[in-house]
C-alpha cells in the first residue's frame, strides 16, 4: 500500500502505568508478551506509519515499548491521572511537534495498548475509509453485541428485572436497528479536524465504524477479561 508523501500516518498508543481496575495492564501478559506488544508489532507491520508512539508515565512501559520498536514519549503528570482522557496526550504530543518545528501527522490512528487482537490489514483497510471519505472526520473500530441492547433489563425499585427499551423490546428481533460499539481496539481521525472542531471524546457528528467480527471479547478492562483471553488461545492439549 503506498501513501503519498503529503499523507504523514501517525499510530499513537495511550499507555498509562495505573490503572485502578487492573494494575499494570498494559504490560500484562497474553500469551507469551505484554499486552502492548501486540499491537506495536501489528502497527509496525503494516508500514503505514511514518511513527509508532507510544505515551505513557511509567518508565517500564517505556523501556518494553522501545524494546519492541516503538517511539515512546514521557506524558505528563496532568495528562496521566484516571480522569485524563487519552486526545488530551495527543494533544500535548502534537505541541511538542510544533515546538520542534516538525509537521503535524495528515491523520493519526489512537491505538489501545490492549488491542491484542488487531492486525495490520485492520489499519490499512480502515485507513482507506477516512481518506476516501472527505466528510468523515473519524474512523472507530466497532463490533455489533452479542446480546442486542433492546433486551437490556434494569433492576427496579422493587427489585424486578424491566426492560429499559420499553417501545423496542417485545418487537420482532429481525426488526431490530444494526447496533454497534466501541470494541477497545483503534480510532482513526483527521488532525485538521481534530484540532477545529473539539468535538467531545473520539465522537465526531461525522462518525464512521470500521467493523470486526470477533468470536471472543476485544475489550480488555479486568483481569477477568485477560484471564479469558488467554485460556482461550492457548494451546490445547492433544
Amino acid at each position: 500500500m503506498k501513501i503519498r508523501d503529503k499523507e504523514r500516518l501517525l499510530a499513537f498508543i495511550p499507555a498509562r502505568g495505573g490503572s485502578k481496575r487492573f494494575p499494570k495492564k498494559n504490560i500484562a501478559k497474553f500469551l507469551e508478551y505484554p499486552l502492548i506488544y501486540y499491537p506495536i508489532k501489528e502497527a509496525l507491520k503494516s508500514k503505514i506509519f511514518f511513527d509508532v508512539i507510544v505515551s505513557t508515565d511509567d518508565n517500564k512501559i517505556l523501556s518494553i515499548a522501545k524494546q519492541f520498536g516503538a517511539s515512546t514519549i514521557l506524558r505528563s503528570k496532568k495528562n496521566s491521572s484516571d480522569t485524563a482522557h487519552e486526545l488530551e496526550a495527543c494533544r500535548e504530543y502534537f505541541r511538542i511537534l510544533k515546538k520542534q518545528n516538525k509537521p503535524l501527522p495528515t491523520f493519526f490512528c489512537v491505538i489501545y495498548p490492549t488491542a491484542v487482537l488487531i492486525k495490520s490489514k485492520d489499519f490499512k483497510y480502515s485507513y482507506n475509509l477516512i481518506k476516501n471519505k472527505k466528510n468523515v472526520d473519524v474512523v472507530m473500530g466497532v463490533s455489533m453485541f452479542n446480546y442486542h441492547p433492546y433486551k437490556a433489563l434494569a433492576v427496579s425499585k422493587k427489585g424486578y428485572l424491566t426492560p429499559i427499551f420499553k417501545k423496542k423490546y417485545s418487537k420482532r428481533s429481525q426488526t431490530y436497528d444494526e447496533m454497534y460499539a466501541s470494541n477497545g481496539t483503534f480510532i482513526w481521525h483527521r488532525t485538521k479536524s481534530f484540532l477545529e472542531k473539539k468535538y467531545l471524546g473520539h465522537y465526531a457528528e461525522n462518525l464512521i465504524g470500521y467493523k470486526i467480527n470477533s468470536k471472543v471479547p476485544m475489550d480488555i478492562d479486568f483481569k477477568k477479561d485477560l484471564d479469558y483471553l488467554n485460556d482461550f488461545f492457548k494451546p490445547k492439549n492433544k
